[in-house]
């Protein structure tokens, strides 16, 4: 009699937090379809959920990037959304100059392919290395309810000069064509991506090719989202894993990496915390990860520290000057083994202090505008970036 009433009583309790989406309403859309919202949230139309399901569903649809999100709310089985699409469709500049390192050129971004909320973006920009194009193609949701796809076509050349105490000691261009072609799965908070990948890898000191390398291999992404989307970045975790598997005969290489950064409110500033990690069994140029130039290795050029393995982590303070204007200071360590004909693959143990001031846009679909200085305590370099639109 007692496990009946129990069952009768789990059964009610589940009855009463249990909610029914029996429609959705959207109000506001110039160009998103519904459909494309009910697919990217996973909104289970006519289906019992929790009240817990429903909250993430919520803040599923605050995530979406390609719209700001005025309202959403739910009443009497309706799922009302009130929205304002973005200026999603404009050429995006890629410009960035760090150290001797530059990158000049354009994206024609359109982040709402169709109305579907999916990425087509051709690009052509320049680096000290030469002519460099991408095509980018990626939505969501688009085989079935949560497994969409990513294809990437990217020609890039990048001129990496390693220096010390601002003297060069080594200086190479990489010559890179790849294709990489990703499903991906979401599932809650994750996302994985999984698929074939092409690297054709050549390298030059001067006029004379030392590398030459064309391989096949897969790849894997696993990216976790465990935040809360604010006006201007967010608040908790976001993280992800990278994994590169590239086979040659009855030997093989990879390479694998990861971050995770956090940030916590405090008023309209934040407190942001970062770790990262990155190792290739490969000592050559195959597949170094080059780093430089970015948020953790800030006191390097761009694309200036080929690395074996490297680990590290930032703390930073973004203070709200006004809009969505902020000023940050940072400290940043680094542990590096470079790759074998960098120094003959020594290691580094350094400290980076740095300050910057970014600008970040809300009415279209391109990050911000961002101004750093970093100085490298322990290589006593000074280093300066400057970044609006996109970077690769």
């Amino acid at each position: 009699m007692k496990s009946f009433l129990a069952i009768i009583f789990l059964c009610m309790a589940f009855t009463v937090n249990a909610v029914v989406i029996e429609a959705v309403d959207l109000e506001g859309a110039t160009k998103t379809k519904k459909s494309a919202i009910i697919r990217w949230a996973s909104i289970p139309i006519g289906e019992n959920i929790s009240q817990e399901e429903l909250d993430f569903v919520i803040e599923k649809i605050h995530r979406i990037s390609q719209l700001n999100l005025i309202d959403v709310k739910f009443e009497k089985g309706i799922l009302k959304i009130k929205i304002e699409d973005k200026w999603s469709l404009f050429p995006v500049p890629i410009v960035s100059q760090s150290g001797q390192y530059f990158s000049r050129g354009f994206l024609l971004y359109e982040n709402n392919f169709l109305g579907r909320l999916g990425t087509f973006a051709p690009g052509v920009f320049w680096t000290n290395s030469g002519l460099n194009a991408l095509v980018y193609w990626q939505e969501d949701n688009i085989i079935s309810k949560n497994v969409g796809m990513k294809v990437i076509l990217l020609h890039k050349n990048d001129l990496t000069q390693f220096e010390r105490n601002d003297n060069i000691e080594k200086e190479f261009e990489s010559r890179l064509d790849s294709v990489i072609l990703t499903p991906n799965f979401q599932h809650g908070n994750f996302d994985h991506k999984l698929g074939p990948i092409f690297l054709k890898r050549m390298i030059y000191e001067g006029q004379e090719k030392v590398f030459d390398s064309k391989r096949y291999g897969l790849y894997y992404r696993q990216h976790y989202r465990g935040f809360k989307k604010l006006p201007v970045l967010f608040d908790g975790f976001n993280a992800t894993y990278d994994f590169f598997f590239i086979p040659k005969g009855e030997d093989y290489d990879y390479l694998t990496s990861g971050e995770v950064v956090y940030l916590d409110p405090i008023d309209r500033d934040f407190l942001q915390y970062g770790l990262h990690f990155n190792y290739t069994n490969n000592s050559s140029y195959l597949s170094p990860k080059t780093l430089g130039g970015n948020q953790g290795y800030r006191g390097y050029d761009r694309e200036s520290l080929p690395t074996q393995w490297n680990y590290g982590g930032f703390v930073e303070y973004k203070k709200h000057l006004f809009g969505t204007v902020y000023s940050s200071v940072f400290y940043e360590y680094n542990q590096s083994k470079l790759i074998k004909p960098v120094m003959d693959g020594a290691t580094l143990s350094e400290s980076t202090v740095g300050i910057n001031t970014a600008y970040y846009f809300q009415k279209i679909s391109i990050p911000a505008l961002i101004w750093e200085y970093a100085y490298n305590v322990d290589d006593k370099s000074h280093h300066f970036l400057f970044n609006l639109g996109l970077t690769l």
